[in-house]
């Protein structure tokens, strides 16, 4: 088939990489070039690097709804549209553009976690299975019938990273089936059940931040969801000494009878080799390693070292 491949982040290169494989990709369209990490380099999107890798064509639209865009992409006389974790809406219009229609790969299955943060929004709940959907796309977000679906187990402790990681390569292979079907006119196409439709939003910087008044086994799932990006961040709190920063690059649970209790959420309890031990709102979670802002990654053990646990050292908020 001929294709357009809409897609951004590093979750799509692999779709890209297979489709590419087996169809004849016109174009891939991605954001237009931003600046990004600590230097402010501008930098093309993971997408348009795997695209200039393949010697496919790169379109980088600042409004892919624009009717300039529309009659660029109809002049293509295109079979489909693959998308993958684009991040934008798109309009009837342009919908309507390929002769097979605008198919999209989605990390959840649907209709669960619809939006923005599927595989964050799994971790955070503490769920133990999420997966990826391929769908016929219209106008309502994440909510066109279903192709096909596969689930996945999550492993312990699996953060968002290696999770998206997982589900790329799971997701590639799923969307090359589901569209080879679709080729072949023998995709079976099932109505979404709105009526079990969940909904999950775009991760700001923000949200990162660790609520100590949550159970510890909540508190591990909130450092999942939250790493690599943008991090499960929290303040080092001590006596005589100025807020500092810290990202969580480790955690557990810890268990056994009448583990920190009575202990107020954020205190620090106690330290050794194995780490920082922090009472939470139910249990305590013990932190193994962590990066103070602006410095590298060290383990708890490292960071001790240089900040003995005073008495009322705690992590939280500086203002709380």
């Amino acid at each position: 088939m001929k294709l357009v491949f809409a897609g951004t982040p590093d979750f799509a290169v692999p779709s890209l990489e297979r489709l590419a494989g087996e169809h004849r990709i016109a174009a891939a369209v991605t954001r237009p070039d931003r600046p990004a990490g600590r230097g402010r380099r501008v930098r093309p999107a993971p997408v348009a690097e795997a695209a200039g890798r393949l010697g496919i064509p790169v379109l980088l639209p600042e409004n892919v709804n624009e009717s300039a865009f529309i009659h660029e992409i109809e002049a293509l006389a295109l079979d489909a549209i693959g998308v993958v974790s684009f991040g934008k809406i798109l309009s009837k219009e342009l919908l309507a553009v390929p002769r097979l229609g605008c198919f999209n790969l989605h990390a959840s299955i649907l209709p669960e976690y619809r939006g923005a943060s599927p595989v964050q929004a799994a971790l955070a709940e503490g769920r133990e299975e999420t997966g990826v959907t391929v769908i016929r796309m219209t106008a309502r977000m994440d909510a066109g019938p279903v192709l096909s679906a596969r689930k996945v187990a999550i492993l312990p402790c699996e953060t968002a990273g290696a999770l998206l990681n997982r589900l790329a390569r799971t997701g590639a292979e799923e969307f090359a089936l589901a569209l080879a079907a679709v080729e072949q006119g023998r995709a079976v196409e099932t109505a979404q059940d709105d009526s079990r439709a969940t909904y999950c939003r775009p991760i700001a910087k923000a949200n990162g931040e660790v609520d100590w008044s949550l159970p510890a086994a909540r508190i591990v799932c909130h450092w999942q969801a939250m790493t690599p990006w943008p991090g499960a961040f929290t303040w080092f709190l001590a006596e005589g000494r100025a807020p500092l920063r810290v990202t969580l690059e480790a955690v557990e649970a810890c268990s056994g009878p009448g583990f920190a209790a009575g202990a107020l959420p954020g205190r620090a309890l106690r330290a050794g080799d194995g780490g920082i031990d922090v009472a939470a709102g139910d249990g305590a979670v013990r932190i193994l390693a962590l990066r103070p802002e602006g410095k590298r990654a060290m383990s708890a053990a490292e960071f001790v070292r240089g900040r003995p646990l005073e008495t009322g050292a705690r992590f939280g908020k500086p203002d709380a």
